[in-house]
């Protein structure tokens, strides 16, 4: 696909890809998390590799490959989703938008340390400013005395530990993504994910409770499992090898307005002030730190 049809297709994309923050918000107090977690990433596998058959696209990748596939598929798909839905059952679907999606603002902080690469001045400013965000988000508003008894709170740094493991598998998972394409290199991760979840829905006894789903339970985590898992995952790293990392993660900016608007439609979430301030200076941050430049896309 030429480089101008991404644009517009991103721009769809975003939008569908924040309504995960919503309905998952819908559900995750009803369905058990490692069951959740499994049954989303078992439909996204099936559905990537029928794809991947059908359009005759390569399958297989080298041996060598295959655990370290594996193993930054579980970091970064299948612990931080976990994480995220545990950690929404206890925050608002806007604070799990603008949390989950602070990984390109962690990516910048890690990969200094990771892999040596160097932050520009303006990069570091924005990196200040997208924590400062990350922190007022987090805290909502509330002083240290009060913070610790705050059910948002908890809710919120659970995402946030689990956003680290996104960062990762972006660092680690970008020369794989190169090598086989989004497809494919997501696929491999998220069949990890799906079979480690499997194990421990099943370890847990929760993978009783698939019997007690109901329509709309169904209808959110085939959404999550073949929509996002499926197809968003793949089309948005494939999206990488065409714009690069900085303008497509500049489209990234557009989630949590969009979830924001859908929470408060769906779930009549209002954002407090806080909210608005710390997800204001976290897109601002992200805008800085990856050097965006909107009028070059």
């Amino acid at each position: 696909m030429e480089k101008k049809n991404w644009i517009p297709l991103l721009l769809v994309i975003m939008f569908f890809w924040a309504l995960m923050h919503p309905l998952s918000k819908m559900i995750v107090g009803d369905v058990p998390t490692f069951l959740l977690t499994s049954l989303r990433f078992g439909l996204g596998t099936v559905t990537v590799f029928a794809y991947l058959i059908l359009t005759k696209k390569k399958i297989k990748v080298d041996k060598e490959d295959i655990i370290p596939l594996g193993i930054i598929g579980i970091i970064g798909n299948g612990i931080p989703t976990a994480l995220y839905f545990i950690g929404l059952k206890m925050t608002t679907a806007t604070n799990a938008s603008i949390l989950l999606n602070m990984s390109p603002l962690l990516i910048a902080i890690l990969s200094p340390l990771l892999i040596g690469e160097k932050l520009k001045k303006m990069q570091t400013f924005g990196v200040v400013l997208g924590f400062l965000g990350m922190m007022v988000v987090v805290a909502n508003g509330l002083d240290f005395t009060n913070i610790l008894s705050s059910e948002y709170f908890y809710g919120n740094l659970i995402i946030v530990s689990g956003t680290i493991g996104i960062a990762l598998y972006t660092i680690y998972g970008k020369k794989y993504v190169q090598k086989y394409g989004g497809f494919v290199a997501s696929s491999y991760g998220i069949l990890a994910a799906a079979i480690l979840m499997l194990l421990a829905s099943i370890a847990t006894g929760e993978i009783g409770a698939i019997t007690t789903l109901n329509s709309m339970d169904w209808f959110v985590i085939v959404y999550l499992g073949v929509l996002i898992a499926g197809f968003i995952y793949g089309i948005w790293y494939s999206s990488l090898k065409v714009l690069g990392p900085t303008k497509a993660s500049s489209f990234k900016l557009l989630i949590p307005v969009y979830a924001t608007i859908v929470a408060i439609i769906l779930l009549g979430e209002m954002p407090n002030l806080m909210t608005i301030v710390g997800g204001g200076l976290v897109i601002v941050g992200l805008y800085f730190t990856h050097d965006i430049d909107l009028f070059d896309l």
